[in-house]
């Protein structure tokens, strides 16, 4: 038989809303994620269902033929009926509107859901027994969520009633037929929720009365009121073949477990059995009596026996082989309208126009039933080996397309295509994925080349070059899906943009005032405490002082001639120590955006112990994101000076018994600085004593003067004589000899001298000169008048205090330098 020419059709778009704008920039993903939705439900449902067939096969309960019970909850006509894979949920429509799920093991009503006042004519059931469809005379089909007993979703499918819904394995989509001789496609979302026309053909003129899936998925079977079979690829909607049935209408169609074949009746009274590939009959029968029309058929999960439901309300199990009936069941009191095999192939469920669900025991297996039930669950396992491996390839590609690897999603796409039959649903969502993608990779590779053009023009810093290619990148994507969330473009160019204002706010920037001292300067008054260790800022003649431990602080106030950008870019500061090995401190602060002028201000803690004596450097530069320019590193140096204190009480015992010189213990190098301290009064010395070093040799006797001509003299520190004037002042003179070389230096308590030695160990010698009108000690009568006159008052020890400082200089210091550091000293 020739096919008739049918042309399938597709319904017009609805017009489409806006997305918000939240969701603009999902677009892509969204669209992406569709890829996958169709193959990812449909490998756990037919394992499930697989599983459960062959865990099933061989249950059977006593032999025989007979009612074994019936659910009554209908107050209609019974119209629909549908039994999920597992066989513990049915669910059955009436020609009242209303739908009932039973849990098939008690026979109890689990749910009653309410269609319309329309008559329910027919209902189907996914594999997993979670969702169920149905279709009404009012023309709406209609997705429950049986697990929660509530509508999922309601449209309106046909101009006219529904005549048949068959549910695709993997719970993806709905066929259904109706009245208005069309077959649509529908598509379904996760869970069901949403259900939207995605194709749909139409017959010339003439009704659809009936439905089947084969058991790949890939056709469709119509049966229609002129008594032909069309069979459709589902994929596409396009017919393959059509062939003459029935003399009448046909009522009923079922597809062979193992595929290849199909059962048909029809109003001339007939069950035949087709070969599918040829649309060829193999056989025919009649059930007995007359007239009597079959108005529905079923196939055995093994595929060797097959049931009918007639319009004298009989049911008949036929041997598929020779189409002879095997057994009849009677007890329906008006026509059977609907029949199917519980998953065992045991036990069938019939619906009738009586309002009755009726329970049939049916006979036992035969081992070639049981043998092709297997076989049938092994298909259904390939079958899902296949699925699994399609699902695998397309979650690939989706995760490829996430991570932007386009050419590796396209092949994972491909593979998918590769992995499944071509006229199925499944390569239909492949092969769109991966046509899509090509020419979205085109798309993409012709915007990431421009991108990647104007980058490089950026990095070279031509402006004019990036601006060109961001926008050709930018209209290389225009008007399709992902350029909402594909900003490259856009951002180069704004970066160009950027980029010009910042190099000339850089090129032009200048720093207008710099500041580098210590936090806090050395006190002002007892500052050379013992075991103290001060820090010298040598950048001046007269360097600021502190304590070793003060930080260090800078201030650099910068000007540009523009505005500066938004663009992230750091002022950098680090203090480094010469031959380290990294910086002592580092301080990164950003530049204000929209700013002409900025002041960046920073600290340095010392390093453990203080500073040291050494060369530093400041080293400032610009941190911009992609790299780091710096300037001209601002060198200086620190020096140090660290004191320690003696103590020494001087007795007149002791100095006569030292011939009046006493060794302080301290170590004298150049650069040294020493303050020497004495309080008391001290018994005086022999006038030999005097005569020997304090006699003008034009005297003749010793004369108490002040201290005149004392000088620091570079001919070896050689000072043996001193002019006494004045001998009515106040007055009291300490002599010190530092060194070997007989150098000495008069000290009063109201100053402090600071000596630069040049070499030696520090010695002192004492003699205390005190007027004779301030003594109140009389002079020993052994010595002459004049001699009598050099007795001290209140004769006693010397407390004398030495504190030694050590300098260590980056640099050799002119003496004019070290004066001037030891008189900040002596100042204090």
């Amino acid at each position: 038989m020739q096919p008739h020419s049918q042309t399938a059709t597709y319904f017009p778009p609805k017009a489409a809303e806006p997305p918000p704008a939240a969701d603009t920039q999902n677009r892509r993903r969204r669209r992406r994620l569709m890829i996958v939705a169709a193959g990812c439900a449909l490998v756990a449902v037919l394992l499930v269902a697989g599983w459960i067939l062959l865990a099933t096969a061989g249950d059977s309960s006593s032999a025989g033929s007979s009612e074994l019970t019936r659910f009554d909850g209908h107050q209609a006509a019974v119209r629909a009926l549908a039994v999920a894979a597992d066989g513990q949920r049915a669910v059955s429509g009436d020609q009242a509107g209303k739908l009932l799920v039973w849990n098939t093991t008690n026979r109890v009503v689990q749910g009653r859901l309410a269609a319309d006042a329309a008559s329910v004519n027919c209902v189907a059931i996914s594999l997993d027994g979670k969702l169920a469809a149905s279709g009404d005379e009012a023309g709406k089909i209609r997705v429950w969520d049986l697990e929660h007993l509530r509508q999922q979703a309601s449209v309106v499918g046909h101009r006219g009633a529904v005549t048949s819904v068959v549910m695709y394995p993997a719970k993806t989509h709905l066929v259904s037929g109706g009245r208005d001789g069309r077959l649509v496609l529908w598509k379904l979302s996760e869970r069901g929720a949403d259900c939207t026309p995605a194709q749909q053909a139409a017959l010339n003129s003439v009704e659809v009365t009936c439905l089947a899936i084969t058991p790949d998925g890939l056709q469709v079977l119509c049966g229609d009121t002129s008594g032909a079979i069309t069979v459709w690829n589902l994929a596409s909607m396009q017919q393959l073949r059509r062939f003459e049935a029935h003399k009448g209408a046909v009522r009923g169609v079922a597809v062979s477990p193992l595929g290849g074949q199909a059962i048909t009746c029809g109003d001339d009274g007939q069950v035949r059995r087709w070969d599918l590939e040829r649309g060829r009959l193999v056989v025919s029968g009649k059930p007995a009596g007359d007239p009597v029309r079959p108005l529905a058929v079923a196939y055995s999960p093994g595929g060797t026996r097959a049931l009918s439901a007639d319009s004298d309300g009989q049911v008949c199990l036929w041997s598929v082989d020779d189409m002879q009936v095997i057994s009849s069941y009677a007890g329906h009191t008006a026509a059977a309208s609907c029949v199917v095999f519980f998953p065992s192939g045991s036990v069938a469920l019939s619906g009738s126009l009586d309002h009755s669900i009726r329970v049939w025991q049916m006979p036992v297996p035969s081992v070639l039933e049981a043998k092709q039930t297997a076989a049938a669950i092994a298909g259904v396992q390939r079958q899902g080996e296949r699925l699994l491996k399609f699902r695998r390839q397309m979650e690939l590609g989706q995760q490829a397309l996430h991570e932007e690897r386009d050419h590796e999603a396209l092949a994972e796409f491909r593979a998918a295509e590769a992995s499944v039959d071509r006229g199925s649903l499944e390569f239909q969502v492949a092969h769109q994925a991966s046509v899509a993608l090509a020419a979205e990779s085109q798309a993409l590779a012709d915007y990431e080349a421009r991108c990647k053009a104007g980058a490089a023009a950026l990095e070279n810093e031509a402006l004019d070059e990036a601006l060109k290619q961001f926008a050709q990148a930018r209209q290389a994507i225009a008007g399709r899906p992902e350029a909402a969330t594909l900003h490259q473009a856009d951002e180069g160019y704004a970066t160009a943009a950027r980029l010009v204002q910042l190099k000339r706010a850089l090129d032009g920037r200048k720093i207008t005032y710099h500041k580098f001292n210590f936090s806090e300067h050395a006190p002002a008054k007892q500052s050379l405490a013992a075991g103290q260790r001060f820090a010298f800022l040598l950048n001046s003649a007269d360097p600021p002082m502190a304590l070793a431990s003060t930080p260090l602080e800078w201030t650099f106030d910068l000007q540009t001639p523009v505005a500066f950008p938004d663009e992230k870019v750091d002022f950098k500061v680090q203090l480094w120590q010469h031959g380290a090995t990294r910086p002592l401190a580092e301080v990164r602060q950003p530049f204000a955006v929209g700013q002409t002028e900025q002041s960046f201000n920073g600290r340095a803690q010392p390093p453990e112990g203080g500073w040291q004596s050494g060369e530093y450097q400041l080293r400032v530069g610009l941190v911009l994101p992609k790299k780091e320019a710096p300037r001209e590193p601002l060198d200086f140096k620190l020096g140090v000076l660290d004191w320690s204190e003696k103590h020494f009480e001087l007795k007149p015992d002791e100095l006569l018994a030292a011939d009046y010189l006493l060794d302080a213990g301290i170590k004298l190098e150049r650069g040294d600085g020493v303050i020497v301290k004495a309080t008391g009064t001290m018994a005086p010395a022999p006038v030999a004593f005097y005569r020997q070093l304090l006699v003008d040799p034009k005297i003749s006797a010793p004369v108490p003067t002040g201290p005149a001509g004392i000088r620091w003299l570079a001919d070896g520190m050689r000072v043996h004589r001193y002019r006494l004037v004045d001998l009515k002042s106040n007055y009291a003179a300490l002599l010190l000899r530092i060194g070997y070389e007989g150098s000495w230096l008069a000290y009063r308590d109201d100053a402090f001298p600071m000596l630069s030695p040049l070499a030696g160990p520090l010695q002192l010698a004492i003699n205390s000169v005190l007027p004779l009108g301030h003594s109140s000690v009389h002079a020993s009568k052994n010595l002459s008048d004049s001699e009598r006159s050099y007795w001290a008052a209140g004769s006693g020890a010397y407390q004398v205090t030495i504190l030694h400082g050590r300098f260590e200089f980056p640099i050799s210091l002119s003496a004019i330098q070290r004066a001037g550091l030891l008189t900040r000293f002596s100042d204090r």
